[in-house]
């Protein structure tokens, strides 16, 4: 159909709903007639509104729904259309009926804003047929801001006149193409600065850690005493704790609420105990560890305050959608800080790796998804059958909060959808569940990848939990599908039993020789644990995939890059025994990055691959 034709078929679908509303045939105070006239929109412009693959359509509230979410101040309703390329989410359109005025309606504006700020979406939707608003997303909303800020308007009237604002905006081919991202690459709004979401909750986050950090020292002498690493460990898990369980309650998996009921207790009294049950019986996974330490810590509630309030209402933030991506950019953003204990007081300061960067800048997606391609090959024949792929082990040596551990998760979701499509095996078919439109990857499915192909190491503990969360996380999504939500919901049992047991905590770089090699290391306990030497071949999970495939089928990864003089001053153990082992390195003067690509190579099979940036 041509832009000419569409136009044509626009302007005879508006005099249709004008001539039906001046007949008295429309119910303009449903929801659902709304829904039927946007339905033939987004049609005309290319969607199919029935493939849940192209578009997600949230089910319509009945009154007595409605009033039960407004009794209890919940905001936690989904725009009604969810635009998605595959598994991505690109954009929202959210549908109203005619009593919401949209001119100046802030609310409908700020939750529409709410929720394509926090994709990363160039924009979002709001429209009631007659009126339609388009939401200039790269600023981070705020709830007090006016319902035209950074607002396209058009009357049903100015459809036709303005046609190509709506084509550029909602083409289906415009869309999937990277039209919206060039609109809005350059808009601006005077005295107005854009902020990204990650860089803002990392910045959040980053303020939450020293409180929290500082509390727990202050109140728990005996336990961490002068101890920064475990001081670090500590918070991390509190933290990735909360997080998890805020993104359960969105998703549904948890009760909407559960942390801020926790505060008419007593937070950290009522957290700590379900976290030791309550969450450790539904999840058992590494997340939910029973540790002592933690378990056994007195924490003033006062110190969660600030922190909660940026994870609900009305905070921008939309833990139903926020892409597992995306946080971990925002930990990749905000590890590289640590936190230090000196002269009595708790400080973070820059990690000396990127002191050049002035921070750590997470690998694009693009790059990420571009190296898996090239690396792990669709034509090989470890991809060649479900068998196969469930055989199949990447490994990614400097894993960090888990970036490219989370894509090649992703990468291979999608070959054993297509691998199953093409050829529905019985035996395989318990980790599927099919739709109308669309096959998907069940919570068994997820953990046979998870169980079977993942694997990660860094010498950053807190990373490694980072990590595991990220892991935890894609267990948890798409439970948008019924059959998801009720495998992994409020009654399920141990649903993240093993996830993140591959990515373990170690130097990659540095295994147990060294000690034999500069045994002095054993008396220096900081500096031997800052080391963390790490043995391949005995590690278990790790040790099978020697003895049985000779190593792994591919390893990838954006290795650490580290000049010399950043680690050998603070870790001379580490680079002399790096200088003495790795050929590489016998000048003793080469970057980090060096060793860690000999080691890569050293650990692939006979076959192996390896991508690097």
């Amino acid at each position: 159909m041509t832009s000419q034709d569409r136009k044509n078929k626009l302007e005879e679908l508006v005099n249709e709903y004008k001539r039906f509303k001046e007949e008295g045939k429309l119910d303009l105070t449903s929801e659902e007639t709304i829904r039927t006239w946007l339905n033939n929109l987004l049609e005309l412009f290319g969607w199919d509104v029935r493939d849940t693959s192209q578009i997600l359509q949230e089910k319509v509230l009945s009154k007595i729904e409605k009033e039960r979410l407004k009794k209890i101040d919940s905001t936690s309703t989904r725009p009604d259309y969810t635009f998605k390329v595959a598994k991505q989410k690109i954009t929202f359109l959210d549908a109203k009926d005619l009593r919401v005025n949209l001119t100046n309606d802030k609310e409908s504006a700020f939750q529409i804003k709410s929720y394509g700020w926090s994709i990363l979406a160039p924009c979002a939707f709001i429209s009631n047929f007659e009126q339609f608003a388009i939401y200039d997303c790269t600023y981070m909303p705020h709830r007090d801001q006016e319902a035209n800020f950074g607002r396209i308007f058009l009357s049903i009237d100015e459809y036709v006149e303005k046609y190509e604002i709506l084509e550029n905006h909602l083409l289906k081919e415009n869309i999937y193409g990277g039209k919206l991202n060039e609109l809005y690459s350059d808009t601006s709004i005077t005295g107005v600065e854009k902020v990204s979401p990650d860089f803002a909750f990392a910045d959040l986050l980053s303020d939450f850690r020293i409180n929290l950090a500082k509390n727990i020292y202050e109140n728990n002498q005996e336990i961490i005493g002068d101890n920064s690493e475990l001081l670090s460990y500590i918070v991390q898990i509190v933290i990735n704790r909360i997080l998890f369980i805020r993104v359960c309650e969105a998703r549904k998996l948890e009760e909407e609420g559960l942390l801020t009921s926790f505060q008419t207790e007593g937070f950290w009294e009522k957290f700590k105990e379900s976290s030791y049950f309550t969450f450790y019986d539904h999840y058992d996974g590494p997340l939910f560890e029973r540790i002592d330490s933690i378990h056994n810590l007195n924490v003033s509630d006062e110190v969660f305050q600030n922190l909660l309030q940026y994870l609900y209402y009305p905070s921008p933030y939309r833990f139903d959608v926020i892409p597992t991506k995306l946080l971990s950019d925002i930990y990749e953003i905000f590890l590289s800080k640590k936190l230090k204990i000196e002269h009595n007081d708790v400080q973070d300061e820059l990690k000396s790796e990127y002191s050049k960067t002035k921070g750590a800048v997470s690998t694009p997606q693009y790059i990420v998804k571009e190296i898996l391609k090239r690396t792990i090959r669709r034509s090989d024949s470890s991809l060649s059958s479900i068998s196969n792929l469930l055989n199949t082990k990447v490994l990614d040596i400097a894993c960090g909060s888990g970036v490219f551990v989370i894509e090649t998760f992703d990468y291979l979701e999608d070959v054993l959808i297509e691998l199953y499509s093409s050829n529905p095996i019985a035996d395989f078919s318990s980790y599927f569940i099919q739709n109308e439109h669309e096959l998907i990857l069940n919570l068994a499915g997820k953990k046979a990848i998870l169980d079977n192909c993942v694997y990660g190491v860094d010498i950053d503990p807190e990373a490694v939990e980072v990590a595991k969360m990220s892991l935890a996380l894609k267990v948890v999504e798409n439970s948008d599908f019924p059959h998801i939500s009720e495998q992994i919901g409020l009654f399920g049992d141990k649903i993240l039993s093993g996830i993140g047991e591959n990515i373990r905590c170690g130097n990659s770089l540095v295994d147990s020789l060294i000690l034999e090699q500069y045994p002095n290391l054993i008396d220096n306990e900081e500096e031997l644990i800052k080391t963390n030497p790490f043995d391949w071949n005995s590690e278990e999970g790790f040790q099978n995939v020697f003895e049985e495939k000779g190593g792994f089928d591919y390893i990838i990864g954006n290795p650490p890059y580290v000049e010399v003089k950043n680690y050998n001053i603070e870790l001379p153990s580490m680079h002399a025994y790096i200088k003495k082992n790795y050929s590489s390195s016998k000048n003793g003067k080469i970057d980090l990055a060096i060793p860690f690509l000999e080691r890569a190579v050293s650990l692939l099979n006979d076959s192996g691959r390896l991508g690097y940036i």
